[in-house]
């Protein structure tokens, strides 16, 4: 099988990612996706480890992605990451899992709650309801 995990480094992304390792066969493939939403630095992250700062995207993308590799260590892994251009994050992850053949999308939650998750909305629900494969919604 193919796993697409949306991986944004966030505690909800680590869960997620840990989750899945208990499904994983010989054979399977592991796919991280970042989607890049903000390009201008100081980059500043809500990271499974607390708040950290980037002096640049560059230098985030490769901090996920060394993270990405570690939980995943001895799994077969790919990582990648791509610019959302005024596209939902949503249907960018999805449009990856199709082109990739995903076989399931996995993701994690930030539990936003109230005005906050109006605002920001929900790309777990976005993903749910526009997907055509399983989609497995992990907390943190």
């Amino acid at each position: 099988m193919n796993f697409i995990v949306a991986f944004d480094g966030s505690s909800g992304a680590v869960a997620a990612s840990e989750f899945i390792k208990k499904f994983l066969k010989e054979g399977d493939l592991v796919y991280g996706l970042y989607v890049v939403t903000d390009t201008t630095p100081p980059i500043k992250a809500n990271l499974f480890e607390g708040t950290r700062t980037f002096n640049d995207v560059e230098s985030f993308i490769y901090y996920l992605r060394d993270v990405f590799y570690a939980i995943f260590s001895g799994y077969n892994v790919k990582f990648s990451y791509t610019l959302s251009e005024k596209k939902p994050v949503s249907s960018i992850i999805l449009d990856f899992a199709a082109k990739n053949n995903g076989d399931v999308v996995v993701t994690g939650t930030r539990k936003l709650k109230g005005l906050e998750r109006i605002i920001m909305g929900s790309v777990s629900s976005a993903i749910i309801s526009e997907s055509n494969i399983p989609v497995i919604v992990v907390p943190p």
